[in-house]
């Protein structure tokens, strides 16, 4: 017996049964084959929360705790040097440092490219979390709730980052 070609039209509703689920297995083949590299969602995902963490240095509403005033001593030493006054804003290069820094299939890794003066510690996990003597309070940019071995993406975050996966899903189907 000769198979008919997929998308041909026949009156025998066994063959027609049968032509409909093959070209129900290529599509599926072809939707599977699409879905095993979703590093774009991702990287969509990664996208968001870079995008709610730079936002925070503007938007008091997307931070995941209200950030400390500065202290006096902080606000004189900046007007003095001529840079701006606005928290975690000296010279801007802290806000502009987050960034999609790894992806896979299944994982995204988000953080910032500054680290201190002299190398060692990332300048935004000492000001995401503050450090332990309290000279400098936990003001976080990035939408987490926690500490650094244990934090989860604030709601909004969380809303963000599902809308941002989802499109990218829906731009490989």
């Amino acid at each position: 017996m000769r198979w008919p070609k997929a998308g041909r039209i026949y009156h025998d509703s066994a063959m027609a049964e049968l032509i409909i689920k093959d070209l129900a297995t290529v599509a599926l083949d072809q939707l599977q084959a699409k879905l095993m590299n979703t590093e774009s969602v991702s990287e969509a995902a990664g996208l968001a929360v870079v995008s709610l963490a730079t936002r925070s240095f503007n938007d008091p509403s997307v931070r995941a705790a209200p950030w400390a005033p500065l202290k006096e001593s902080t606000l004189l030493e900046k007007i003095r040097e001529g840079t701006s006054t606005a928290i975690l804003k000296r010279h801007g290069l802290l806000w502009r440092s987050y960034r999609v820094i790894e992806t896979t299939n299944d994982t995204v890794r988000v953080g910032s490219d500054r680290a201190t003066p002299g190398g060692g510690l990332s300048l935004a996990a000492i000001h995401q979390f503050g450090t332990k003597d309290g000279r400098i309070p936990a003001r976080p940019m990035l939408p987490i709730w926690g500490t650094p071995d244990s934090n989860i993406l604030t709601p909004l975050a969380v809303k963000s980052v599902r809308a941002a996966a989802l499109r990218a899903l829906n731009a490989l189907m």
